[in-house]
């Protein structure tokens, strides 16, 4: 699996030396970014509100490298 993740963290912090922390969108479990979209919704009471909708993302965005699957291993 690529290092992307920390590599841009790392220069992030470079960029903004005053920042406490940087977080990417990961999921703990494999360890790999999603996607978070708003969809406007209309709820029981018949009005919009938001949903959001976390999307698990198969290929690295930083560099297009593929995931393992569930049970592949990583190198």
């Amino acid at each position: 699996m690529c290092d992307c993740q920390n590599r841009v963290c790392t220069e992030l912090k470079k960029a903004f030396p005053t920042a406490r922390r940087v977080i990417m969108p990961v999921e703990l479990l494999s360890n790999r970014i999603y996607i978070e979209a708003t969809a406007d919704v209309i709820g029981e009471n018949g009005k919009l509100k938001d949903k959001k909708i976390k999307v698990m993302v198969s290929y690295c965005p930083f560099c297009g490298e593929k995931y393992p699957e569930k049970g592949e291993e990583s190198v």
